[in-house]
């Protein structure tokens, strides 16, 4: 390793989790999902270079806080979903009216 590495320790996911308010497993898994390779001081022991981690925040400027956005055809879909749920239900409504009203004689 190099000696500018060491600088800072590496930090485990437990503290990664407390830096980021999030649960250490996540933390983990999003790092990982990153690109960002972990570093193992032992067989069982993980841990996530500083500069890594200040790298990875840096990029997305608000700590990890990015939303995942649902692809265009299940947008429109759902939008199609709510326009005939809507549609259903004015036609219910409309019959249980008509159903309620008492008939002229």
């Amino acid at each position: 390793m190099d000696i500018k590495l060491l600088e800072h320790p590496p930090l485990t996911p437990e503290q990664l989790g407390a830096r980021w308010n999030c649960h250490p497993k996540s933390a983990q898994r999003k790092m990982i999902r990153l690109g960002v390779a972990p570093v193992r001081l032992s067989r069982r022991s993980v841990h996530f270079l500083m500069a890594d981690v200040i790298r990875i925040e840096v990029e997305c400027k608000a700590g990890l806080a990015q939303k995942a956005e649902a692809p265009p055809e299940l947008i429109e879909n759902s939008r199609e979903r709510a326009r005939e749920s809507k549609a259903k239900k004015e036609t219910e409504a409309a019959a249980k009216s008509m159903l309620k009203e008492p008939k002229a004689r």
